[in-house]
């Protein structure tokens, strides 16, 4: 919490543990700015959020509303199904914070979460409609994650185009098989 007040004097009486900072009335947006900044820079990534800085604007983007993370360079586009927001840090580093959170690195330039994989190949992981490519040096540890993490049940395909295709399967989900759904 930001204590503001029109008498600093109490807050020396008054400073519980939950208080990040204090500010006096009347407010300074630069220093009500500041503060916050500081507050978002600051706060965990354990709060189910990855906070970034855009070009001095701070945002707290939700965890559960990541779709995939994506790099070029230094340059990370962190995909939402609202926006994506565009700036500067390793996927490295990224992986490091977001892997205890069920993210998964699946290539050098990708980062998905493992709650978000509808199905995949040997050599794609498939979000819903958006087909993220799996790299050689990381299918093993994709395998190994997904399969610890997704449902129990999976229909394999044994031939055809989709030949090798692992879709996970939940309880009670209806299958259509053939082009009628009469098989």
């Amino acid at each position: 919490a930001i204590f503001v007040t029109s008498t600093p004097d109490l807050v020396f009486d008054y400073s519980p543990s939950n208080i990040y900072g204090w500010l006096s009335k009347p407010l300074d947006p630069n220093q009500l700015q500041r503060l916050l900044s500081q507050y978002m820079n600051q706060r965990p990534i354990d709060c189910h959020c990855l906070n970034i800085t855009i070009n001095a604007d701070n945002y707290s983007i939700p965890l559960h509303s990541i779709r995939y993370i994506e790099s070029h360079k230094r340059q990370v586009i962190v995909h939402t199904a609202n926006q994506d927001y565009e700036y500067y840090q390793t996927l490295q580093q990224l992986e490091q914070d977001l892997a205890p959170h069920g993210f998964l690195r699946c290539h050098k330039s990708y980062l998905v979460p493992i709650s978000g994989i509808t199905r995949y190949t040997a050599t794609t992981l498939y979000l819903g409609t958006v087909t993220i490519p799996i790299g050689r040096a990381y299918k093993d540890q994709v395998k190994q994650r997904t399969d610890a993490a997704l449902p129990t049940g999976a229909l394999i395909c044994m031939q055809g185009i989709y030949a090798g295709a692992i879709t996970h399967l939940c309880a009670n989900q209806t299958i259509v098989i053939g082009r009628d759904g009469e098989c």
